[in-house]
């Protein structure tokens, strides 16, 4: 009998990954590098006056995926780490600067799961 696989190999990157997960992974590093050249390799606030940036360049979906947005290109952003946290704790300056979108807002739909480019 095969050795049992512990759950968290996978979950911190020790297992194998299959063929699908491969490919997604690579379609996902595609768009996170079109976002990154569209925005400049710059976090979208580094102009505007919240604060130095700090951390890697993370991808900030505008829509966010829990809420039925896509990993699209047109529902990314980029953002340094430290105002990717500070979008996500003050949602409100965020919906402010067009750096959240919520359900009723204009670009609500385009930013779906179906919706996306």
């Amino acid at each position: 009998m095969p050795p049992r696989r512990h759950p968290l190999r996978r979950a911190i990157g020790l297992a194998p990954l299959g063929a699908k997960r491969r490919a997604q992974r690579s379609e996902r590093d595609e768009v996170r590098t079109a976002v990154f050249d569209r925005d400049g390799w710059e976090c979208r606030l580094a102009t505007l006056d919240y604060g130095r940036c700090r951390g890697p360049l993370t991808p900030h979906h505008l829509r966010k995926a829990s809420a039925g947005g896509a990993y699209s290109v047109a529902n990314l952003v980029a953002l340094c780490a430290h105002h990717n946290t500070f979008v996500e704790d003050f949602p409100d300056i965020g919906r402010r600067i067009r750096l959240v979108v919520r359900e009723g807002d204009r670009d609500w739909d385009a930013l779906g799961l179906r919706g996306a480019a």
